[in-house]
């Protein structure tokens, strides 16, 4: 047998033996059995109750807290160190009395005092900086509103000089112009027996001439009685003088332009040689130019004058409105500079009777309700010192109550709050119109018998009782209640007596407890005091037992009785 022989053979033995090996391992391995951990669940004891036979408290004690309007602060006026305390709290004091006094080392209010002069003089130099200024502002708007005046005035007056000249300059033309309508349609007596050939004009068109010789005839008596030269006049005058102008040289351009037509048809006529009537023709456009002209300048130095006048009025409205601003700057910086004036001489005043009295007193008559300060305390200006009670004053209790608590507080015949264990009568004097939007409450404002006012003190903590409400079943406790980000809800006991959380949707408060609208059965399990549990406890508790006489079920705890009112 060869080495490589022997090789083989003992490979195939050695494979052989471990996969015996390997199958009698897995033959003898048995699967391990599931393990489970027994969890022990701890059985506690919680007070239950059963929802549908819960009713909430009869009576139902509410905080009162006892102020008065006429507790005043008592402030300090300076900085500076307490030296000496007199009074404490539930002292009474009289007018004046000393409460404090200050130390006079490294006398701070001699330094205030100094600084307030200083201050004085800034405020004086201030104003006075500030009022000569508004002065400076004032007679500036004054000048330029003179200046104003002279300018328009002055360019006034040469603007309706010039339309005044214009308007009497149109004379001349429109004589001329007259003159030759006058020549040939023989209106006046001086021209009616002049040599003129008018026959080509009459015969051509005797209708236009016809209206030719009435309108020429119109401006002849129209002329004269135009108005006069308005020199020296008001602006008025002088504006009405060019005005008629402009519509009498209006009319004359209309009684022109048919003397040109009627020329230029009579040109036809063999009666009127061609030469006369281009003539003719001629001489009437040559005296229409001359009126157009005369128009056209007398409405422009017409518009000019009244737009001048416009802008003169402008131009004096937004001086004097300077003027008028400036002098209302002036009177306000005269305000200020009094104010700042007042304002530091008052500190200085201040400052000089501090000086002189370093002392804390009484405003008036009565009890020291609270004391801030102690010997040694800095204080600095209005840091509170004492709170001191004005006996005139009446006292009053505060109360924050529910609206429906309120409408029954309302229905009791009498009210009273238990103050250190003493009654005291007392009667709603107000309440705020609004509930708070985070407590839902109202602020209800009470007032005792002005007889025992001063057996109560400011402060002092007492307990309205409000009457019991109408029965509610659906209705649970605050304290089994938890308020969480996705809603409200309660820890119910299952059949298998663990707990478990139940999702609710709540209501309005009823006294200590709040209406269930819908997410849980009547005759439910439910832990009272849900801060006290968690969900999975198991909790110790006996089988429903069906009670007789109420027709309705409770739960027995091993401690304690459900909590249920009948």
């Amino acid at each position: 047998m060869t080495k490589q022989n022997k090789k083989i053979i003992i490979s195939l033995a050695l494979i052989l033996f471990l996969g015996l090996l390997v199958r009698s391992v897995l033959q003898n391995k048995k699967p391990k059995e599931e393990e489970f951990l027994e969890t022990t669940v701890q059985t506690i004891e919680a007070e239950t109750l059963v929802y549908g036979n819960w009713t909430p408290e009869g009576n139902r004690s509410v905080l009162v807290t006892v102020e008065s309007d006429a507790e005043v602060e008592i402030s300090a006026e300076l900085s500076g160190t307490i030296a000496k305390v007199y009074a404490k709290t539930g002292d009474i004091v009289r007018s004046g009395q000393v409460l404090a006094e200050f130390s006079q080392s490294f006398d701070q209010t001699q330094i205030n005092y100094q600084n307030t002069l200083s201050a004085l003089e800034v405020a004086k130099a201030s104003a006075q900086n500030s009022v000569q200024s508004s002065q400076i502002g004032l007679d500036t708007a004054r000048v330029s509103l003179q200046q104003a005046k002279a300018t328009e005035s002055q360019g006034l007056v040469q603007t309706f000089d010039g339309l005044r000249a214009q308007a009497k300059n149109t004379e001349a033309s429109f004589q001329s112009a007259l003159d030759l309508l006058d020549q040939w349609v023989g209106y006046s007596p001086q021209y009616r027996f002049v040599s003129v050939n008018r026959d080509p004009l009459k015969k051509r068109d005797s209708v236009l001439f016809n209206a030719l010789y009435k309108s020429t005839g119109d401006l002849l008596k129209q002329l004269p009685n135009l108005p006069t030269d308005p020199y020296g006049g008001e602006k008025e005058q002088v504006l009405r003088y060019a005005a008629y102008r402009i519509d009498f040289a209006t009319k004359l351009q209309d009684t022109l332009l048919q003397f040109e037509n009627l020329a230029q048809r009579a040109i036809l006529s063999s009666a009127f040689p061609k030469s006369q009537a281009d003539s003719l023709v001629t001489l009437i456009r040559s005296q229409k130019n001359g009126v157009n002209g005369e128009v056209i300048a007398l409405n422009s130095s017409f518009e000019n004058a009244r737009t001048a006048s416009e802008r003169k009025n402008s131009s004096l409205l937004t001086a004097e409105n300077q003027v008028k601003s400036a002098e209302a700057n002036l009177q306000l910086a005269r305000a200020n500079a009094d104010s700042q004036i007042r304002s530091a001489q008052n500190q200085v005043n201040s400052a000089y009777a501090s000086k002189l009295d370093l002392v804390v007193r009484a405003p008036f008559e009565g009890e020291v309700s609270q004391k801030f300060i102690n010997v040694g305390q800095q204080v600095s200006p209005g840091t509170q010192l004492f709170n001191v009670i004005n006996p005139n004053k009446r006292k009053k209790l505060i109360a924050f109550l529910t609206f429906p608590e309120y409408q029954r507080l309302q229905a009791q015949e009498s009210v009273e709050v238990i103050l250190d264990g003493q009654n005291f009568a007392v009667e709603v004097s107000g309440a705020t119109a609004r509930l708070d939007a985070e407590s839902q409450k109202m602020r209800v404002e009470f007032i005792l018998d002005q007889s025992q006012e001063s057996e109560v003190l400011v402060g002092q903590v007492g307990k309205l009782q409000l009457l019991k409400a109408s029965i509610k079943t659906n209705v649970l406790p605050l304290s089994a209640i938890s308020f969480e980000p996705d809603g409200a809800e309660v820890l119910i006991v299952n059949k298998e007596g663990v707990t478990e959380r139940k999702k609710i949707i709540v209501g309005t408060l009823v006294s200590n407890a709040l209406e269930i609208q819908a997410g849980i059965d009547p005759g439910t399990p439910v832990i009272k005091y849900r801060s006290r549990t968690y969900a999975g406890q198991k909790i110790k508790i006996d089988p429903i037992i069906k009670n007789d006489e109420s027709e309705t079920e409770k739960t027995i705890t091993d401690n304690a009785q459900l909590d249920v009112i009948k």
